[in-house]
């Protein structure tokens, strides 16, 4: 039997892990895919690495809590084809991402599609955002270096031309393309 490596199997699940689904944009959900597929990325275990550092990103940046009319609002304006995803990560992780996402009332789907847009987002897409972010970040000698931190710390570019914030920055149009 062939499987997609990045589609965990229904009984493969590990102890400690939890399967969530979340609603992605359609565009987006085709745009992770194929850059996941090209990079022979494990999607799920490297989410769930990126959204343990990114949740607690969140919680250190974001100091305050969304009304309960902005929260109405992202359910009266949900993303256009939307697609469902599955996706299998430790239940330490969704718990913390529960508690968190909860305290500041955001979304959990809100939280994953802004990772994920932003992981894949072209430099068009910043500067029509305007959203600012080192443009010329210096390569070394050790190409795999270089990859591991782009990988771990994705959003270092944005985030070093923004005093450190990336969850505050006032994003997103639905006329983008990843």
């Amino acid at each position: 039997m062939v499987t997609n490596m990045n589609q965990p199997h229904v009984n493969d699940r590990k102890p400690g892990r939890k399967r969530v689904m979340v609603q992605l944009w359609g565009t987006l959900a085709t745009s992770i895919s194929k850059h996941f597929n090209a990079l022979h990325l494990k999607r799920d275990s490297y989410l769930n690495d990126l959204f343990t550092r990114e949740i607690e990103a969140l919680a250190h940046e974001v100091t305050f809590r969304n009304s309960d009319v902005v929260r109405q609002h992202f359910r009266e304006h949900p993303l256009p084809n939307r697609v469902k995803l599955n996706l299998e990560l430790d239940a330490t992780l969704v718990q913390r991402m529960d508690d968190v996402l909860k305290e500041k009332n955001i979304p959990r789907d809100s939280f994953v599609n802004r990772v994920l847009f932003f992981l894949v987002a072209k430099d068009a897409h910043l500067d029509y955002l305007g959203v600012e972010y080192d443009k010329e970040s210096p390569a070394t000698a050790k190409p795999l270096n270089d990859a591991k931190g782009f990988l771990l710390n994705p959003f270092f570019h944005i985030r070093s031309n923004n005093d450190d914030r990336f969850y505050t920055l006032v994003c997103f149009n639905n006329d983008l393309n990843p």
